[in-house]
C-alpha cells in the first residue's frame, strides 16, 4: 500500500477508534466494533477508496467491506447515535481536525461525553445545511419579489378548488400575449 494512502487510513483509524472507543483492527464481533468498522469503511468509500483496499487494511475480505457499506447506509437512517458518531468521525477526518491532547491521553472520555461531542458535530453539520438552505430561499425570494403583487392577487382571488381552472386561464392569457422588445 502506498505510504500516502496508509497515512490517510491510519489517521481515520485513530479518529474512529477514538469516537467508538474500540480498535477497529480487532477481530471482535461485538456491535460497537462492527459499527466502527462500518463507519471507517463508509468514510473511506465516500472518499474514493475501494472495498479491496479498505478490506486489506482491516484484514477483512472485500466482500465483508461491501456488506459493511450496504448495511451502514440503512443503519444510519434509523440509529441516531450511529449517525452522530459517523458525522463526527467524518467531520474530523475531512477537516483534518486533531483530537485534543487532553482527550487523547490525559482523560478518557465517557461514552456519554463522546455521544454529546458527536451530537455537537452532527448539529454543526445540520446548521451548515440550514444556512445553505436559507441562502437558497433568500435567492428565490429576491427573484420572486418582482412578482409578489401578482402572486398575492392570484392567491386572494382564486377560490379553493379552482386552482387548475385559474392556471389554465393564466396559461391561455400568456399564450395570447406577444412581447415586443
Amino acid at each position: 500500500m502506498e505510504e500516502e494512502i496508509l497515512n490517510e487510513m491510519n489517521q481515520l483509524k485513530f479518529i474512529v477508534n477514538f469516537v467508538f472507543d474500540v480498535d477497529i483492527i480487532s477481530k471482535k464481533r461485538k456491535r460497537e466494533y462492527v459499527d466502527a468498522r462500518m463507519v471507517f469503511s463508509k468514510v473511506l468509500n465516500d472518499n474514493g477508496f475501494g472495498p479491496s483496499v479498505i478490506g486489506k487494511y482491516l484484514k477483512k475480505d472485500h466482500s465483508s467491506v461491501i456488506h459493511y457499506l450496504k448495511t451502514v447506509n440503512s443503519l444510519i437512517k434509523f440509529d441516531q447515535s450511529l449517525m452522530e458518531r459517523y458525522l463526527y468521525a467524518k467531520d474530523m477526518y475531512l477537516n483534518k481536525k486533531e483530537i485534543p491532547y487532553y482527550q487523547s491521553s490525559h482523560k478518557k472520555l465517557t461514552n456519554r461525553e463522546k455521544k454529546q461531542q458527536a451530537k455537537i458535530y452532527g448539529l454543526n453539520d445540520e446548521i451548515e445545511k440550514l444556512i445553505i438552505e436559507k441562502s437558497n430561499l433568500m435567492t428565490i425570494s429576491s427573484r420572486n419579489k418582482r412578482l409578489s403583487q401578482i402572486i398575492e392577487l392570484i392567491d386572494k382571488q382564486t377560490p379553493h378548488g379552482q386552482e387548475r381552472y385559474v392556471m389554465r386561464k393564466i396559461n391561455t392569457m400568456f399564450n395570447g400575449l406577444k412581447f415586443y422588445g
